[in-house]
């Protein structure tokens, strides 16, 4: 960055009379201009060094004040003018230039323009090829980071050692994956992140924070268009110059490749896991050699085994709105969440469905606390709910087929039953699946086209409820009192609406036996 305060050392500029404006002498000079006409707004540039003979000024006593506003107002550097045409400026123009904080310089009369401009020119060549060398130095340096597979531990310490400031990076989370020489008054670093950094989104990118005689700066890393992580340095000053923020750009970068590079493993990983996992659901690995040498390949824990699949509850609901990459990104959080709170695990990801293999636990109980522990944190971090089922014991990984074949059967049956959002082990919902592999059982399904389906479509051509009169008459065995009781209605309404059941379907609702296999019938049909 080249200021008017350096342009001022050497060339035309060094010969000029600087009459007012010595608070922008810091302006950044990034392009020099000459000006001719009445008005240069038009093509007026940030941080222009604007020079003029005044020539086009000359008859209107209004213009240089409207000019040295323009300029400002433009955020151009300085103005440069010479007074030939327009004889000595007016105070009142001298004291605009000194309240607005713009450089105003009188040149001589006899300097050529060229002699202003070319000076300023060279050096700002001579400054955009030192710091296209100094970034280029830098890339190479955070380049052979991420070919010598350093990781974010490098990066945070190469950048630390070039800036000569504590710097930190922090996943999406705010989790710290890498911090090099955190000052020791920073011992609530996470807390910070929590809340200065992640807590304030943009913001906090766009406006450093003092904090305990730092600055902080922080800088999204960003792949593929989703923020996974944050660069944080710890500034002792109130800015970093034009080469800190090249070498803060460029490590930014770096730490960018090496999420991406980190990604690609995990999803190397991710298909080798789901690959393994379909064989062994399928059975397509017949001998324990193969099995061992993959499953030992990609470090799957030993048998014997517990696994629980999970559902998202009311899955298009939750997604609604969402783009592909968030909901990438929010199953990937609840991976990391299984991973984390049940060690030693393999998690498989289909569509909505998660499946997570981990060593047996010895009680039931400390699985149970587990998945509570890990739902809770995806519930705050993406806001799914899940139905979810568990074995807690499998002795080898040829049996895992069974297994899973049971656990989709739990999880389908709560759906089915209305008790989605649910834990259930093997074992709970034992009733539910023996009712539901009678559904194919054709002597259940031609006693139930000759009962229930009758009465259902009775009701539903006379707006009757003769159907769930006889659905509560058997859940209650047979007791009529207990059965206008649950209804709420007269033993004789009962009594009458029963007489039309048994005048429709030629049954005895007396009979013991008959009470029993609708009662079942009726349980079994929510499988249909």
């Amino acid at each position: 960055m080249l200021t008017v305060r350096e342009a001022m050392k050497t060339g035309g500029l060094s010969k000029c009379r600087l009459l007012a404006g010595e608070a922008g002498l810091d302006n950044a000079i990034t392009c020099v201009d000459c000006m001719e006409v009445p008005n240069i707004e038009p093509w007026l540039r940030s941080g222009e060094l604007l020079i003029t003979t005044g020539y086009a000024l000359r008859d209107d006593e209004n213009a240089i004040p409207y000019l040295l506003e323009t300029l400002t107002k433009g955020k151009a550097a300085a103005l440069a003018i010479k007074t030939r045409f327009l004889g000595e400026l007016k105070d009142t123009d001298i004291a605009l230039a000194q309240r607005l904080g713009l450089p105003l310089f009188e040149m001589p009369s006899d300097m050529p323009t060229t002699e202003m401009v070319m000076p300023v020119v060279r050096m700002l060549t001579n400054r955009q090829v030192e710091i296209m060398e100094f970034s280029e130095k830098i890339h190479k340096r955070f380049t052979e980071i991420e070919l010598s597979d350093g990781g974010f531990g490098k990066i945070a310490a190469v950048l630390s050692k070039l800036l000569q400031m504590p710097a930190a990076i922090v996943d999406g989370a705010g989790e710290i994956l890498a911090a090099s020489h955190i000052p020791d008054n920073f011992e609530d670093l996470e807390d910070y992140i929590l809340q200065e950094v992640l807590g304030q989104g943009s913001a906090a990118e766009r406006c450093p924070r003092e904090a305990k005689g730092y600055t902080v700066f922080s800088r999204s890393v960003t792949v593929r268009e989703a923020v996974r992580g944050y660069m944080l340095v710890f500034c002792p000053v109130a800015a970093l110059n034009e080469m800190q923020m090249i070498i803060l750009d460029h490590s930014v970068t770096a730490a960018a490749l090496e999420f991406s590079k980190r990604d690609s493993i995990r999803d190397n990983v991710n298909q080798l896991n789901t690959a393994l996992f379909l064989d062994l659901v399928l059975r397509n690995i017949s001998t324990h050699k193969e099995l061992t040498y993959r499953t030992e390949e990609l470090n799957w824990p030993r048998p014997p085994l517990a696994m629980i699949c999970m559902d998202i509850c009311s899955f298009k609901k939750a997604i609604a709105g969402l783009s592909e990459q968030d909901i990438l990104e929010k199953k990937f959080l609840v991976s990391e969440c299984l991973r984390t709170y049940m060690p030693q695990s393999v998690v498989v990801s289909q569509s909505d469905s998660f499946v997570c293999i981990f060593p047996e636990y010895a009680q039931p109980k400390e699985v149970l606390n587990a998945i509570n522990t890990s739902c809770s944190q995806i519930k705050e971090l993406t806001g799914f709910s899940f139905t979810i089922s568990v074995i807690n014991h499998i002795s080898d990984y040829l049996d895992l087929a069974d297994a899973y074949t049971e656990e989709r059967s739990m999880v389908d049956i709560a759906r089915i039953i209305g008790k989605s959002g649910q834990i259930f082990f093997a074992g709970d919902l034992i009733k539910e699946q023996a009712y539901r592999h009678c559904v194919d059982n054709p002597y259940i399904r031609s006693y139930y086209q000759d009962t229930l389906e009758i009465l259902r479509r009775y009701d539903a051509e006379n707006d009757a409820s003769l159907t769930e009169t006889l659905e509560v008459y058997t859940s209650c065995l047979g007791i009529k009192t207990k059965a206008a009781e649950t209804m709420g209605l007269h033993r004789n309404t009962l009594s009458f609406r029963l007489r039309r059941i048994e005048a429709l379907l030629g049954l005895n609702l007396d009979d013991p036996e008959t009470i029993l296999f609708l009662h079942m019938v009726f349980h079994i049909s929510r499988f249909f």
